[in-house]
């Protein structure tokens, strides 16, 4: 079946035929919209080959499918074939789809333009075809971190109205998590998809109110990320962690006081709060405004720190080592050493958190080749456990 997305033309409707691209209240008011949203469903639900194996026989959720179809002037079947569950249950929607709905219909004239920053020869093609356990072939990166250094992406858009375009600039280092394969064989295309999404996010909310990718449906899950032996804290001292989440927020929220709309947050206040977290909870509210600080430098540097966080606090967990009082101190001594391969290899199997795993598969590019392929295998071995696959 060809799933390409397909648009219905405004001047194509018969008469009498339901209005499409309407708001959804406006739909849900019209009795022959929802009549024919609810005979659309039907039919989909009733489909096997044309219909994704989580929407069928199940017509409350083709309604919604067939519904938001029909708001975005779209083939509610092209539309079901870019739906996914997420591994917390939601309905999601494929980055290709997102990429088509922010193209036509934000509120914008022309086409986005893009422009891509550094040498992308150092990554594209750099990729290899693997065999998994079950017999199926998948594709990992053969480029490392630092072959991704200084690449990105600019997207440009104008507003209807506007005279100059909003732009937003997203970097491989902001590319987090990448649960799609394509990110080894089309990188370019994923930061696209990524840097559209980002574009329609702050500037357009509206056309996609509701409807996220798979990274987003996974990063919405705060309290899903192991903190290892750190949340023993919490155990024993529960009060003491709920006054420490108040401060935390009041810290944060301090810097914020009688502050106009141009305020940003601070780097550095971010870091320390990221440094004396000790639950999962803490960590989150700590990194919530990272989108809002206006330097690259400082962005990274803030994901670093936090990467940081958790690789100490899993290396603690591993190591059965109890929490220290003070919070865990940066050294100039360079970077950390690499844990041991079985060690390595031990936590990317038991690892629970799909979020975690792309924490530890990053860390896995940095070891020796004949390790990092089995690392690499690994780590997608246990993707497709926690994804369901």
């Amino acid at each position: 079946m060809n799933s390409n997305v397909m648009q219905f033309g405004a001047d194509t409707a018969a008469p009498g035929a339901p209005n499409l691209g309407n708001t959804s209240l406006d739909m849900v008011l019209d009795v022959a919209t929802i009549q024919a949203i609810n005979m659309i469903a039907e039919t989909m639900a009733g489909g096997k080959v044309a219909i994704p194996v989580h929407l069928r026989g199940n017509k409350a959720d083709c309604f919604a499918v067939a519904m938001q179809a029909f708001q975005w002037r779209m083939n509610p079947f092209a539309v079901a074939q870019k739906t996914h569950i997420s591994q917390g249950g939601q309905l999601g929607y494929e980055a290709q789809l997102v990429n088509a709905v922010v193209s036509n219909l934000a509120p914008i004239t022309g086409r986005p333009d893009y422009e891509f920053l550094g040498d992308w020869n150092k990554v594209l093609g750099k990729v290899e075809e693997r065999k998994s356990d079950k017999g199926g072939k998948y594709y990992v990166a053969t480029y490392t971190k630092a072959d991704e250094e200084g690449l990105g992406v600019i997207v440009r858009a104008t507003l209807r109205g506007e005279s100059e375009p909003r732009e937003v600039t997203v970097m491989m280092s902001q590319a987090y998590p990448r649960f799609s394969t394509q990110w080894a064989t089309d990188p370019q295309q994923q930061i696209c998809y990524l840097a559209i999404r980002k574009w329609a996010r702050r500037f357009t909310p509206d056309v996609l109110l509701g409807v996220y990718t798979p990274d987003e449906l996974s990063a919405e899950r705060p309290e899903s990320i192991d903190m290892g032996r750190a949340d023993e804290v919490r155990a024993a001292a529960s009060t003491q962690a709920a006054s420490k989440t108040d401060s935390l927020r009041s810290r944060m929220s301090s810097k914020r006081t009688g502050a106009t709309a141009a305020d940003v947050p601070n780097a550095d206040a971010m870091i320390r709060a990221i440094e004396g977290a000790t639950t999962g909870h803490e960590l989150k509210v700590a990194v919530a405004r990272i989108d809002e600080l206006t330097s690259d430098g400082d962005r990274e540097r803030v994901r670093t720190a936090y990467q940081d966080k958790i690789r100490t606090e899993k290396e603690r967990s591993q190591q059965g080592t109890a929490v220290q009082a003070e919070p865990p101190q940066q050294t100039d001594s360079g970077p950390p050493q690499l844990a041991p391969y079985e060690t390595m290899l031990s936590r990317i199997q038991q690892c629970n958190d799909v979020e975690v795993l792309a924490v530890l598969a990053d860390e896995a590019r940095a070891y020796p080749e004949t390790e990092r392929i089995k690392l690499d295998q690994a780590y997608q071995d246990r993707r497709e456990i926690l994804l369901g696959a």
